[in-house]
């Protein structure tokens, strides 16, 4: 690695806010990550939800479940 590169991976971390969730938590998840309806545009929604934890998989995995199961 060079050092600009440590420099911006340095400065990246610095602003990253680390969270964790436990099982039985209710969480939104991005829309943008599957195919959203390109018919909406720039008005589409940014989250869907809310899922709830059933598992914490690691390292920042989780298995999320609808809150009907």
């Amino acid at each position: 690695e060079t050092v600009t590169k440590k420099a911006a991976a340095k400065r990246y971390n610095k602003r990253v806010i680390p969270r964790q969730f436990e099982q039985g938590d209710l969480v939104l998840l991005r829309a943008d990550i599957g195919q959203r309806n390109t018919g909406e545009g720039k008005l589409a929604q940014n989250w869907e939800g809310p899922y709830r934890i059933a598992k914490a998989l690691g390292k920042g995995g989780y298995k999320i479940e609808t809150l009907q199961g």
